[in-house]
């Protein structure tokens, strides 16, 4: 488990940092990560929705049954990607760019959620369900559709936002603060869960909302600057 949780923070803050800095410069690149950990998230809340975790069979099966959903959402990633990319192949780029941008789109918003929920701590919409979900569905609504409409400004904030939230959560795995587990507790859909905002949680919740505005800051200026070497003819 050890080993597991570093690889697992090591991945999340490689992730985080392209999105954050990088990603800026290969849009369409950027999309791929965007696809997989859409398709990936979905099909293992859905498989765990479905058929949860009983904690009266045991540690073992448990531990099993989770592999499995694993499993089952690696590959269905992996097939949405396969897809995307053979859409792109086949010269539907068109079609590609707008699958690609509601996945960042949903991406960043349901991490802008999280956020929320996760700053707000115990009472009001955090301890219910549908709250949390209503939250998730209007902020990933949100940024899908103005990333849609306005593509060029709005790329560098979702994957800033995205790359801020991700690179804390790898952050945390080697921190141990324990804001991680505010992703479990948000997507149990159990109203009896609560959430308890610690001050160490505090604190990251603080170091991604200083990134996200230096990362949307920094993306932005790059392509202002590259747009302004573009019709110097450089």
């Amino acid at each position: 488990m050890e080993a597991d949780r570093g690889l697992i923070g090591v991945l999340l803050a490689m992730l985080g940092v392209y999105y954050l800095v990088v990603a800026h410069r290969h849009q369409r690149f950027a999309h791929y990560p965007s696809v997989y950990f859409t398709w990936f998230s979905l099909v293992y809340m859905l498989c765990t929705l479905l058929h949860p975790p009983v904690l009266a069979s045991g540690r073992g099966d448990n531990i099993r049954r989770r592999a499995i959903y694993l499993a089952i959402a690696i590959l269905q990633g992996l097939s949405m990607m396969l897809i995307s990319s053979c859409l792109l192949k086949q010269g539907r780029g068109n079609l590609w760019a707008v699958f690609g941008r509601v996945c960042l789109g949903g991406l960043s918003g349901t991490s802008l959620s999280f956020y929320l929920l996760a700053m707000s701590g115990n009472g009001g919409l955090v301890q219910h369900a549908g709250g949390r979900a209503g939250i998730a569905v209007a902020c990933a609504a949100v940024m899908t559709i103005t990333l849609l409409y306005l593509p060029g400004r709005m790329f560098s904030a979702c994957s800033a936002i995205l790359g801020s939230y991700v690179l804390v959560l790898g952050i945390d795995c080697f921190a141990r603060t324990g804001y991680i587990n505010h992703l479990a507790v948000f997507t149990r859909c159990r109203p009896d869960i609560e959430y308890h905002a610690e001050h160490s949680g505090m604190l990251l919740q603080a170091v991604a909302l200083v990134l996200a505005m230096l990362g949307g800051f920094i993306q932005r200026l790059c392509a202002l600057l590259r747009f302004r070497n573009v019709l110097a003819g450089r």
